[in-house]
C-alpha cells in the first residue's frame, strides 16, 4: 500500500503530483526560448485553413490538428509563443489526468497504480513535448484518452466508449502521423474485443469503426502522399528497429543522465529482458490459476501490433524506421504492457512484487528529479541560451553605442530570428539566413558550437562561453 492507504490522503498525493507537473509544464513552456523546429510550425499555423489541412507547403512541422489549435490560439490570445504553446500545455494536463484515471479502472494493487503513474507521468523527455508547438505530445495525450475509453470498453461493454476511443485515437493521428503506428493495430484489437464480447452487435460497432477511420482517409490521404512524395522521412533510418529506434528511444529518455556512462544499448537490452520476462511471468502465472484478464492480453498484443506494423511498413512500403521522438508514443504502450502483467504477479505472488516496485519507483523518482530541467527541452537543447545571448548583446550595444551584426550557425538561426525581432529589434542586425561566415564574414560578433571552432580561430575570438558548448565570438 502506498502511504496514506485510506481514500483521502491517497487521492491527495495524485493530486499533489498532478498540479506540481501541470506548473512544471506550465513554467517551461513560459520561459524555454523557441526551439529550432518550432518556428517552421508556428510559420504553417499562419497559412491558411486550408493550405493547412491540405498539406499545401509540405513541411514535416505542419502536424494538421496540432498546427490548427495554434491558429486558433494564436487567434483568441494574440501571437506570443506561450499562446501557440497553450493548447499543448493543456493536454499534457489531460495526459497526466487520463493516465491517473486509466490505471485507477484497471483495479491494479495501490503500489502498482502508484509506480505506473510515476512511469506514465515522470518522463522528463515525454513532458518536454507538452512545453513546445510540435503534435507530438498532443497526440500522446489523445491516445492515453483514447486508452481510458477503452479500458472503459472492456468492462461497460458499451458501445460509446468504444466509438470515443477510436475517435480519440483518430485525432491522435491528426495531430501527428507517426501514431498510425498505433491506430493501425489498434483497430483490429478494438474489432477483436467487438468480436469476442458483443458478437450480437459486432457488424454495427466494425461500421462505427469504418465510418471514423474513412473520415481519417480523406482527411489524411493528401498530406500523407505529400509526404511520401517529398521524402519527408530522410531523418528515420534503415538499418533495424533496435539500431534506428529503439536505442535511441532510450537514449532520449535518459535526458542527459548518464548513469556512470552505461551505454544506451545496455539499457535498452535490460528493459527489453525486464519487460519479456515480466509477460512471460504473467502468462505463467495465468494459465495455472486459468484466468485470463482481457486488459493483459489486449495490451499485450497491441504492443506486439505495433512492432509487427512497424515492420510490415518498412518491408512492404519502404517507410524507415522510427527515430527517437516519432517513437515516444511506445513508452506510454510499454507501460501499460507492463502494469498489466505485473498485475498477475502482484495478485497472485505479493512477495515479488513490492521490492521491484518499490526500486523502480525510486529510479524513475531520481531520474526526472536529474533529467528534467524548466528552462530546457532536452530534443533541442541548443536554444537554451537563446536569451542568454540576446541579452549579452543588448550589454555590447548599451557599453560600446553600436548596433552588433550577428551571424551564427544554422541551427541557431531561427530561435534568434523569432526573438530578435520581439526583444531587441533595434538594437540587434542579425544576418540573412542561410548567410555563410566563410563566403560572408562582415558580420563582426558569430554564435557558434565547438565544431566550427578551429575553422574560425584566425578570425575570430571567444569573448562569451555559454554552458561549455555554445561560443559567442567577435573579429
Amino acid at each position: 500500500m502506498i502511504p496514506g492507504a485510506n481514500r483521502a490522503p491517497y487521492l491527495w498525493i495524485y493530486i499533489g503530483l498532478s498540479v506540481l507537473v501541470f506548473f512544471l509544464i506550465t513554467k517551461e513552456a513560459w520561459v524555454l526560448p523557441l526551439t529550432h523546429d518550432e518556428g517552421n510550425t508556428i510559420y504553417c499555423s499562419q497559412t491558411s485553413f486550408w493550405d493547412i489541412v491540405s498539406y499545401a507547403d509540405p513541411v514535416p512541422n505542419n502536424h494538421i490538428l496540432n498546427t490548427l489549435l495554434i491558429k486558433c490560439n494564436q487567434w483568441l490570445f494574440g501571437e506570443s509563443l506561450f499562446a501557440a504553446r497553450l493548447h499543448n500545455v493543456l493536454f499534457g494536463f489531460l495526459y497526466v489526468i487520463f493516465s491517473f484515471k486509466l490505471l485507477k479502472y484497471l483495479n491494479l494493487d495501490n503500489w502498482l497504480k502508484f509506480n505506473g503513474f510515476v512511469l506514465l507521468v515522470f518522463q522528463p523527455y515525454l513532458l518536454d513535448f507538452f512545453s513546445v508547438t510540435r503534435g507530438y505530445g498532443l497526440s500522446i495525450s489523445l491516445m492515453m484518452m483514447s486508452f481510458y475509453f477503452f479500458v472503459k470498453r472492456m468492462d461497460t461493454h458499451k458501445t460509446n466508449h468504444l466509438v470515443w476511443s477510436w475517435v480519440l485515437m483518430s485525432l491522435g493521428v491528426y495531430a501527428n502521423f507517426t501514431l498510425l503506428n498505433v491506430y493501425v493495430p489498434f483497430f483490429f484489437i478494438l474489432a477483436a474485443h467487438s468480436y469476442i464480447r458483443r458478437r450480437d452487435i459486432f457488424l454495427k460497432e466494425l461500421m462505427w469503426l469504418s465510418i471514423v477511420g474513412l473520415i481519417l482517409l480523406a482527411a489524411s490521404v493528401i498530406p500523407l502522399y505529400k509526404m511520401m512524395n517529398t521524402s519527408q522521412f530522410v531523418y528515420w533510418g534503415t538499418s533495424g528497429f533496435l539500431k534506428d529506434t529503439w536505442y535511441p528511444l532510450i537514449q532520449a529518455l535518459r535526458s542527459g543522465v548518464q548513469y556512470n556512462n552505461v551505454s544506451s544499448h545496455s539499457l535498452g537490452n535490460v528493459v527489453i529482458l525486464c519487460m519479456i520476462l515480466t509477460v512471460i511471468g504473467a502468462g505463467v502465472i495465468s494459465h495455472r490459476k486459468k484466468k485470463w484478464h482481457l486488459e493483459f492480453i489486449l495490451f499485450t498484443a497491441l504492443g506486439l501490433g505495433i512492432l509487427l506494423y512497424n515492420h510490415l511498413q518498412f518491408y512492404f512500403l519502404n517507410v524507415p524506421f522510427l527515430n527517437a521522438r516519432t517513437a515516444l508514443f511506445m513508452w506510454p504502450v510499454m507501460t501499460l504492457v507492463y502494469v498489466t502483467s505485473f498485475h498477475y504477479i502482484v495478485k497472485y505472488k505479493p512477495q515479488l512484487g513490492l521490492p521491484p516496485l518499490v526500486f523502480i519507483s525510486a529510479l524513475i523518482s531520481y531520474h526526472f528529479l536529474m533529467g528534467y530541467k524548466v528552462d530546457e527541452n532536452h530534443e533541442w537543447s541548443y536554444d537554451r541560451h537563446t536569451y542568454r545571448l540576446i541579452e549579452e548583446l543588448r550589454d555590447i550595444k548599451h557599453r560600446e553605442g553600436q548596433t552588433p551584426s550577428l551571424n551564427c550557425y544554422w541551427i541557431y538561426y531561427p530561435s534568434l530570428s523569432y526573438h530578435i525581432p520581439q526583444l531587441a529589434e533595434e538594437e540587434i542586425l542579425l544576418a540573412p539566413w542561410g548567410t555563410k561566415v566563410q563566403s560572408d564574414n562582415t558580420y563582426e560578433y558569430y554564435y557558434t558550437e565547438f565544431s566550427e571552432l578551429e575553422s574560425l580561430q584566425s578570425e575570430y575570438d571567444i569573448i562569451k562561453d555559454f554552458g561549455g558548448a555554445y561560443l559567442l565570438m567577435r573579429k
